[in-house]
């Protein structure tokens, strides 16, 4: 009897050992999938204050004058979310 509790509380031990290493390798996932997701959503504003500064009609109008071309207000169209 003394073995047989002997042996699952090895048991025991050696399923915890294993499950606190896998909740580790979870948590090592999760902040990994977490610093991505910032990333991309840094990304993702530097991309619309892009796109903000290259719609701006100022900035239209500058491009089209550096290249010679005619502003038409009516042939420009807005995007808007």
């Amino acid at each position: 009897m003394l073995l047989g509790l002997g042996a699952t509380g090895f048991v025991a031990m050696i399923a915890l050992v294993f499950t606190s290493v896998l909740s580790t390798q979870s948590q090592q996932n999760l902040q990994s999938i977490n610093a991505s997701i910032t990333q991309t959503q840094n990304k993702n504003i530097d991309l619309q204050q892009d796109i903000g500064e290259l719609t701006n009609n100022q900035k239209l109008a500058d491009i089209t004058q550096q290249n010679h071309l005619q502003l038409i207000e009516g042939n420009i169209r807005n995007i808007q979310k």
